[in-house]
């Protein structure tokens, strides 16, 4: 078991936050990339979520426990930043949000296969992969609909960024449990946040068109707010606490409910229907979330050096 009967109730509530949270982010990135470049954006919103991270942890006065950990901080913020946000807000510029997240709901298999080569003592049961294509089935029953033959060349750049994006999440995922730290959780965040929000500032600089500050909507400017304190602080604070507790197949499985809820919000305000074979699907997802969740408790991991 991984978790104790102390701290199961904070790291449900963290789970299902980030669930919800992350859910509702595909949406927002679609809106700020209208007005923004996609890896400027990504950049700015961690950016300043890493400032503020910073800040709360000089303001508390604690101390760094050791520079050593430091560079794997900053090299699986490199993972996740770089490799997979900026991704996906390269890639909702020509797919829709909904579709990517339901290219997202591979990341769970990004991280098996990643943590087989990884982890001593993985096991994939009946359960897991039962739960695992419950979910899948679930997923594509929702927006299966929305779905459509595309064979143009930005439709099928969009979903290898995607797919990019979500294995680079999932290594990221994998070395932040392979090299756990000690450091506080504001720290870690910062430190992941910011060198990599400086990366994406200088690809942003060498590839991409300059913002035209003066074409930004309001829209645009909710959107990097909701991004920034939702999206970015709590959602991203909720994950690097989740991962010191399960392991990194179990955490990802998120991206399930995120469909879900990517699902709910395209019906809430892009006027998408909801039917019910929407809502068995939605049953479907849950119960294979529910089956894997169940496994990974029965499984005590550790790193294979």
């Amino acid at each position: 078991m991984l978790t104790t009967n102390k701290n199961a109730a904070t790291i449900w509530i963290a789970f299902i936050a980030l669930c919800i949270i992350w859910g509702t982010t595909y949406f927002g990135m679609r809106v700020g990339v209208r007005y923004f470049p996609p890896i400027f954006f990504s950049g700015l919103r961690h950016f300043i979520a890493g400032i503020l991270f910073l800040f709360y942890f000089l303001f508390t006065g604690t101390r760094i426990k050791s520079y050593k950990d430091l560079i794997h901080i900053v090299i699986a913020g490199i993972l996740l930043i770089c490799g997979g946000n900026a991704l996906i807000a390269i890639g909702v510029k020509y797919i829709s949000s909904g579709l990517a997240a339901v290219l997202s709901t591979a990341a769970p298999i990004y991280v098996t296969i990643i943590s087989i080569f990884v982890f001593k003592g993985f096991r994939i049961t009946p359960l897991i992969v039962v739960g695992t294509l419950l979910s899948i089935i679930g997923i594509y029953w929702i927006c299966a609909p929305d779905i459509k033959t595309d064979s143009s060349p930005e439709f099928w750049s969009g979903v290898l960024l995607i797919t990019a994006a979500n294995f680079c999440w999932a290594a990221g995922a994998v070395y932040m449990r392979k090299f756990p730290s000690k450091q506080p959780v504001a720290l870690r965040v910062a430190v992941q946040m910011i060198p990599a929000s400086l990366i994406n500032f200088f690809v942003s600089f060498l590839f991409e068109p300059k913002v035209n500050w003066a074409g930004v909507t309001s829209e645009a400017w909710w959107s990097l707010v909701y991004l920034v304190f939702i999206g970015s602080a709590i959602g991203y604070l909720c994950f690097v606490f989740l991962i010191q507790y399960w392991q990194p197949a179990r955490v990802t499985i998120h991206v399930y409910v995120n469909t879900v809820v990517a699902v709910i919000i395209g019906w809430l305000f892009d006027s998408e229907k909801l039917t019910g074979q929407t809502w068995l699907a939605i049953a479907l997802v849950l119960c294979g979330v529910i089956l894997v969740n169940k496994e990974y408790m029965n499984q005590q991991l550790t790193v294979d050096n």
